[in-house]
C-alpha cells in the first residue's frame, strides 16, 4: 500500500443512506486517483462493490457503546493501517480515545460531522468525552470537515480551531446509473399526472416527531390532492423493517383516503437518480438536517427540490417553514405550476476540497 493513502471509516453499503453512498462514491473516486488505502465498514456488513476497494468490517453488533467499538477498531486494524491519513464519519466525541491515540500511532486524521445534533446540546455528553474531544478539536494533525456552516460554528463554540475546520458538503457525484427503476415504480408513476418523491433511510424520531418529516409529506399531499385528483406520493425508505412503525404511516394514508395515491416503498431504489429526474418535484420536509445528499442529487437531475428551512440550503432549493404542512402545500402547488425545467444544473462535486484538505495534510 501506498504511504500516502486515504483510509476511511464509516457507514458503507449495502446500508443505503446519505453517508453510506457518500462514503462508497468517495472510495471509487480516490481509487481512480490510486490514493485510496482501506475502507473500514462500520454497517452491518460492508461489501465490496468494486474489486479494487479493500472493504473490511469495522461493526462489533455485540458491543453496545461506540466508545469501545472505536477502541476495538483500532486495536484490531487502526493501529496497523498503513495509510498515511484516516478519514473518519461518524461521533467524534464518542470516538475521542480513538483519535488521540491514533496521533500518538503518528496518523494524521480527517473528520467529516454529518450531524448538527451531535453538539446542539453538549452538556449531554460525558464530562471525560467532552473534554478529550475538546483536545482533539486543536491537535494539528486532524482537519475537521463541517457539512454545513451550523456546525463549523458549533465547533468553535466548543473552542475549536477555526483554521482546522473546512465546510464542505458531503457530495460527491456518481457517473454510475443503470437507468432503470424498480417495476413496482415504473408502474405507480405511469398512471399519476404529476408525482412526488420523499426519501428517508429508515424512520427517526426528533423530540418525539418524526425527523424525516414523511407524516408532513403525506399530509400536505392529502390538501395537494384537492388541486390534483392524480397525484402521486412515492415513499422510499429503504432501510426500515419495523412493522409497527410503518403501520403508523400506512393509517394515516388510509384516514385521508390516500391509499391510491402514496406509494410506500421499502426495498432500495435501483437507480435513486432516476428517480429524483422523473419527479416533478423531490421533498426533504426534514426537521433537521446535516447537508442532505437527496437535496444536491435533485437538484443534479434538474428536478424541483423543495425543502425545510431548518438549515442551509442550496441556492437552487425552494424553502418552506419547517413543520408548516401548509407552507408545504403553497409551494408545492405554486411549482407544480411552473413548467418542466429544461436548463442543466450542474451540481459541482466536492472532491477537490476534499483533495486540498488531504494534500494539506499530506505536506504538513
Amino acid at each position: 500500500m501506498k504511504k500516502n493513502t486515504i483510509s476511511i471509516k464509516g457507514a458503507y453499503p449495502p446500508r443505503i443512506g446519505g453517508i453510506s453512498v457518500h462514503n462508497a462514491r468517495l472510495a471509487s473516486t480516490l481509487a481512480d486517483d490510486g490514493m485510496l488505502g482501506c475502507v473500514y465498514s462500520i454497517s452491518i456488513s460492508g461489501e465490496n462493490s468494486e474489486s479494487r476497494i479493500n472493504v473490511k468490517s469495522a461493526h462489533y453488533p455485540w458491543v453496545r457503546y461506540e466508545i469501545i467499538r472505536s477502541l476495538l477498531w483500532f486495536l484490531n486494524d487502526g493501529i496497523r493501517d498503513r495509510s498515511k491519513i484516516i478519514h473518519l464519519h461518524g461521533h467524534p466525541a464518542w470516538e475521542s480515545p480513538t483519535l488521540l491515540l491514533l496521533l500518538l500511532s503518528g496518523k494524521r486524521l480527517v473528520y467529516t460531522i454529518h450531524d448538527q445534533m451531535m453538539f446542539s446540546n453538549p452538556e449531554e455528553i460525558p464530562k471525560l468525552m467532552l473534554y478529550l474531544f475538546k483536545k482533539a478539536l486543536r491537535k494539528k494533525r486532524i482537519r475537521w470537515i463541517a457539512v454545513n456552516n451550523n456546525i463549523k460554528l458549533q465547533l468553535i463554540g466548543l473552542n475549536a480551531d477555526s483554521s482546522l475546520i473546512s465546510v464542505i458538503p458531503a457530495y460527491v457525484p456518481t457517473k454510475i446509473m443503470n437507468g432503470q427503476l424498480n417495476a413496482e415504480i415504473e408502474d405507480f408513476m405511469g398512471s399519476r399526472s404529476k408525482i412526488l418523491s420523499v426519501y428517508a433511510n429508515t424512520i427517526r424520531n426528533l423530540n418525539n416527531k418524526d425527523l424525516y418529516g414523511i407524516d408532513l409529506a403525506i399530509r400536505a399531499l392529502a390538501k395537494v390532492k384537492t388541486f390534483d385528483n392524480n397525484v402521486g406520493l412515492v415513499i422510499s425508505i429503504p432501510n426500515e423493517d419495523r412493522t409497527n412503525l410503518i403501520n403508523a404511516y400506512t393509517q394515516i394514508i388510509e384516514e385521508l383516503k390516500l391509499s391510491e395515491n402514496v406509494l410506500l416503498f421499502l426495498k432500495p431504489v435501483n437507480d435513486p437518480l432516476k428517480l429524483w429526474r422523473c419527479s416533478d418535484i423531490v421533498l426533504r420536509p426534514t426537521l433537521t438536517d446535516g447537508d442532505s445528499l437527496v437535496v444536491r442529487e435533485a437538484i443534479s437531475q434538474n428536478t424541483y427540490l423543495i425543502a425545510s428551512d431548518c438549515v442551509e440550503r442550496p441556492s437552487e432549493a425552494i424553502l418552506f417553514k419547517s413543520e408548516d404542512v401548509e407552507d408545504l402545500v403553497v409551494k408545492i402547488i405554486e411549482t407544480l405550476k411552473k413548467e418542466s425545467k429544461t436548463n442543466t444544473t450542474s451540481t459541482e462535486s466536492n472532491y477537490s476540497l476534499l483533495k486540498d484538505v488531504y494534500n494539506s495534510l499530506l505536506h504538513s
